[in-house]
């Protein structure tokens, strides 16, 4: 494996070009240790490799390859293919509604997996456009100091690539909503830990396509009744 220090991103995306394209033009503040932009395109409708290339300068896709399901298979399916692909020892999974605001960010979550091999994954914050973060409830954690979490937030997390393979990847199953949460048990169960950095800050811009609340209680439930049938000792689960 290449890449030195340098970092993959992975982006996850299906039927939202106008935000993956802003997501990858936004990958022109960490450019100096970023190594590739690996999109997968979760089974879209319409392709979005040419609507994508169309709407980036030739400095904004110069690191970009896209991987294509022909069928859609999930956002957890389509983010560990994103790391599985990767060719950098650590991978930075974005939402393709996600903008990353500086490199500042983006280094200190690279520095903390330096720091501790144990580490499989760092939690950023959630922010605004201005990079004013969201209401502490819908971070990682509630605090303003860096600190141990359970699990972090999909929309942007930076994953230790040996870690997140041996682990076997996000569970294909579980489609969406709590593959998060499920990787991390097992993460746990391992020895490993999971980092929350409150000032490290990328700006999730969420996109309303594609977003339908009743598959989303829907799948956050039976998501929960899987990783509980995957992860919790048979008497727990018949409790």
């Amino acid at each position: 494996m290449t890449g030195g220090n340098r970092v993959s991103v992975g982006i996850a995306s299906n039927g939202r070009p106008e935000s993956l394209a802003r997501c990858v033009a936004s990958l022109m503040a960490i450019d100096e240790i970023l190594d590739e932009v690996i999109v997968v395109d979760d089974g879209s409708d319409v392709p979005l490799e040419p609507l994508v290339r169309n709407a980036l300068s030739a400095g904004e896709q110069a690191k970009l390859r896209v991987v294509r399901f022909n069928a859609r298979e999930g956002l957890a399916r389509a983010r560990s293919e994103a790391v599985f692909r990767a060719r950098s020892p650590l991978v930075l999974n974005l939402d393709d509604d996600a903008v990353v605001l500086s490199l500042d960010a983006v280094r200190r979550a690279r520095q903390t997996m330096a720091d501790d091999a144990t580490i499989v994954a760092v939690a950023f914050a959630q922010a605004q456009a201005d990079g004013n973060p969201w209401p502490a409830g819908a971070q990682p954690a509630p605090v303003a100091y860096p600190c141990y979490v359970a699990s972090f937030i999909g929309f942007a997390h930076l994953v230790r690539r040996e870690s997140f393979v041996a682990l076997g990847g996000f569970r294909r199953q579980l489609l969406i909503n709590g593959e998060e949460r499920e990787l991390c048990l097992r993460a746990l169960d391992a020895g490993l830990h999971v980092v929350y950095l409150p000032e490290a800050r990328i700006a999730h811009l969420a996109d309303p396509a594609g977003r339908d609340v009743r598959r989303y209680l829907h799948l956050t439930v039976r998501n929960g009744v899987l990783s509980s049938i995957y992860n919790d000792p048979l008497p727990l689960l018949a409790q």
